[in-house]
């Protein structure tokens, strides 16, 4: 073992807003699949807040990196090493309180994601990196969301002349019906355990094209934005 990450538990109030229980629902998810890839083989990557590392197994990384705490781990996973998940080992954090302030910590985050491509193309390859699966499906899959979804919408669009496709649109239609239903939550300063997962699955898939954009311009931020 080389690395091994702590836990980011989010605590809640009753100041809590509908954004922050998408949040949260999003959190728990997420750490459902660290905890899967660390009994698997290894997380790639380590929770930026609370880790450890050997000493020795330490590599430099470039100043400008966004995501150091992908990169220090993968480096270290290259070595041969595992990186795991001590999930009784807690840090803590109050969660965005709304979803321009997820906003700008997602999109800084995502567009490190691209910028890990082109700082270590080599892990694109399944032969040159010994976590290729988890690196692929965790931390690139999710950049090509927004175009699925959007595929996903004018296929269905073109097939309404199946039934079940009729159905398939109702379905998308009402779940962004519930993101708009947790918006409302959220201008009017109430929490929502059902309609908040929604509205953060939306936001997070916006961002991550905006982000998208920012990497295709070279704008990176290595350092964080306070939200205004």
């Amino acid at each position: 073992v080389g690395v091994v990450s702590g836990e980011l538990q989010l605590l809640q109030d009753s100041s809590s807003k509908a954004a922050a229980d998408g949040i949260g629902f999003y959190w728990k998810y997420e750490k459902m699949i660290r905890k899967a890839e660390s009994r698997f083989r290894s997380v790639p990557g380590a929770t930026g807040a609370f880790y450890a590392i050997r000493r020795t197994l330490y590599k430099p990384v470039p100043a400008n990196t966004i995501l150091d705490d992908v990169m220090i781990p993968m480096q270290i996973i290259e070595q041969g090493y595992r990186c795991l998940l001590a999930s009784r080992a807690y840090a803590y954090d109050m969660p965005s309180q709304s979803t321009s302030q997820e906003a700008i910590r997602k999109r800084r985050t995502i567009a490190g994601n691209y910028q890990l491509m082109l700082l270590r193309p080599a892990w694109l390859l399944p032969w040159n990196n010994p976590v290729w699966w988890e690196y692929m499906s965790h931390k690139i899959g999710r950049l090509i969301s927004p175009a699925c979804l959007l595929i996903l919408m004018v296929s269905n669009v073109c097939l309404l002349h199946l039934v079940i496709f009729k159905l398939m649109l109702l379905i998308q239609v009402l779940g962004y019906g519930a993101a708009f239903v947790g918006y409302i939550h959220q201008l009017r300063g109430t929490r929502s355990r059902v309609f908040g997962p929604f509205l953060m699955f939306v936001s997070l898939n916006v961002t991550t094209f905006y982000a998208f954009l920012d990497a295709v311009r070279g704008r990176y931020r290595s350092t964080w934005q306070r939200a205004a």
